[in-house]
């Protein structure tokens, strides 16, 4: 429970103060409204992610986090393979639902102490603290195999999907959260040339 409290003297004729009332009003449900309003400033409104200037904010924080007591720190970038025919074959619709399906399964294997935003269109990108390039890769590519196991069906259209993921570890020779983002993103764009569905560091 959330509660306010206000204090104020009660004075007699003399003016002098002969007791003092505290009032308490609950306020539990203005304080759950007002963290809904700011958690919708952060989110995506279709997948629910955190959005860009979400994840760029976390970013830097951790990115400051790191530098000041070198915790490691990772980040994975993905999109959907061949999203664009996706849409043009079964329409927008399908495309949202696609979009939703992958974000809900790929959250359901990040910590509580993770961050996955919707970075642009069908990219995304997670923020892993305390996490090494080897276990990153790991779940990366858990993500990788979740998401092509499944057919996903919706409205009558029936497709497997699957995401190609970029990793980046933060090291000494990243001096700003561009550099990280471009590492990370580069690893992406090498897992697509190399024929999707695949996970690919840019140290590895």
């Amino acid at each position: 429970m959330q509660q306010s409290c206000s204090i104020f003297p009660i004075r007699n004729g003399n003016e002098k103060i002969e007791y003092i009332c505290i009032t308490v009003r609950d306020v539990t449900e203005i304080v759950v409204y007002e963290h809904k309003l700011l958690d919708a400033t952060r989110r995506d409104y279709l997948t629910g992610s955190f959005n860009r200037k979400y994840l760029e904010d976390k970013l830097r924080e951790e990115f400051e986090r790191h530098r000041r007591y070198g915790a490691p720190l990772c980040l994975i970038i993905f999109d959907i393979d061949n999203f664009k025919n996706v849409n043009d074959s079964c329409g927008h619709l399908y495309g949202d639902f696609v979009l939703r399906e992958v974000v809900a399964r790929v959250a359901s294997g990040l910590r509580t102490t993770d961050i996955l935003a919707r970075y642009g269109g069908e990219e995304f990108c997670g923020i892993l603290p305390e996490t090494s390039l080897k276990s990153a890769i790991e779940v990366a590519e858990r993500f990788r195999e979740s998401i092509a196991s499944e057919e996903y069906r919706f409205h009558g259209h029936s497709r497997k999907i699957t995401i190609s993921l970029g990793v980046a570890a933060l090291d000494k020779n990243i001096t700003n959260t561009d550099m990280f983002f471009k590492k990370a993103d580069d690893a992406l764009y090498t897992a697509k040339r190399e024929g999707k569905n695949k996970v690919r560091s840019a140290d590895h």
